[in-house]
């Protein structure tokens, strides 16, 4: 299996929901209105004008592809883009002053959405007491208490943002425990009703196969090899039933996939947020993962394996030869698995070089 490329100079957006944060951006209009009644120089105008529009860029990206920053751990990552941020607003100041205020709470959005609850909270009443300190401490023109008016505003209603996106998260949480606790007992019914037969017969025609050992030989052979086959089949249904139980976690196997590639002696290029997976994608997700790498693993031929995912989706590609062997079980049961979960599975040869691609996606 081996994995298709994007073009060059495309970036893989990791999370599909970026647009619900740029469409906030619409409120740049205030510091725009107040760029063009500005009475400050040319230079100074432009200077912020450019400034504006590179923020409107920044803020986006650093919620439509985070990981474009060096940094890859948190809270670096997001503390990154925060001064980044923050220089862009700094440059706005000569020509907006007080102003530049109304870009300050596209801050605060970027701490409450991109980092742990507990610390997207401190993080707010932290820039909450800095801004009444600039405003209460005189340190703004007399007359602009607004500023503190509207960002304590703002910050209360991207607080109450926040927590209901906790609580729909674990809403979600909940809900994939409950699923999960169902499955255990369907498949606890499951192995009852396999065992508790298949046992009792087993255990028939073994007192049976004992009984004629030294009379019929020849039936008792025919009835252990039906114990046999009985058993075969139990094991079979067994190992069926609970495996679907044994669902894999979807950071787990991130871990699993990178430590069999490296044994593998294959390059892994992963990168990507496995919380931002959720739900009951998380485990579809997480089996799509496995045998993904295992096929690239054992067919490609590869050096460089490359995998990226978002909550819709999953894309595994290596720089494989490209030959795609006849679908196996393990792919067939990849799309029946995918299917049940209302997603697609697809999967393209290269040409030359390009490997082949896998692609797992969600409507």
């Amino acid at each position: 299996m081996t994995p298709r490329r994007p073009p060059a100079g495309r970036l893989p957006a990791e999370d599909p929901s970026w647009w619900f944060a740029a469409i906030w951006l619409v409120f740049l209009v205030l510091p725009v209105g107040a760029l063009v009644d500005s009475a400050a120089g040319p230079p100074q105008r432009v200077l912020a004008g450019v400034a504006l529009l590179a923020f409107t860029v920044v803020y986006a990206l650093a919620f439509r592809n985070p990981r474009l920053l060096p940094l890859r751990a948190e809270p670096a990552n997001t503390l990154g883009w925060f001064c980044l941020l923050t220089v862009l607003v700094l440059l706005t100041v000569p020509a907006l002053g007080v102003w530049a205020f109304a870009m300050t709470q596209y801050l605060s959005a970027l701490c409450a959405f991109r980092l742990p609850l507990r610390q997207a909270l401190t993080t707010l009443v932290v820039l909450l007491a800095a801004v009444l300190g600039v405003v209460l401490g005189g340190l703004l023109p007399t007359g602009n208490t607004w500023v503190l008016v509207m960002y304590g505003t703002s910050t209360v209603i991207i607080g109450g943002m926040r927590l209901l996106v906790h609580r729909d998260e674990q809403h979600l949480a909940l809900a994939s425990e409950l699923a999960l606790v169902r499955e255990r007992e369907e498949v606890a019914r499951d192995v009852h009703d396999i065992l508790g037969h298949s046992l009792t017969v087993i255990a028939l025609k073994t007192e049976l196969a004992q009984r004629l050992l030294d009379r019929e030989p020849e039936r008792a052979r025919a009835e252990l090899d039906d114990v046999l086959r009985l058993s075969r089949e139990s094991l079979a249904g067994v190992r069926s039933t609970v495996g679907r139980l044994r669902t894999p976690d979807f950071a787990e196997q991130v871990e699993a996939a990178c430590t069999a590639l490296a044994a593998a002696g294959i390059e892994a290029d992963v990168d990507g947020r496995p919380e931002s997976v959720t739900g009951s994608r998380r485990g579809v997700l997480a089996w799509a993962l496995r045998e993904a790498v295992t096929n690239v693993v054992r067919h490609s031929g590869a050096t460089r394996c490359t995998v990226r995912w978002t909550p819709s989706g999953l894309t595994v590609a290596d720089d494989g030869d490209g030959v795609l062997a006849p679908e196996g079980n393990g792919l067939r049961g990849l799309r029946e698995r995918v299917g049940r979960a209302g997603g697609t599975v697809a999967v393209r040869g290269g040409d030359g070089d390009e490997g082949t691609v896998l692609e797992v996606r969600f409507p």
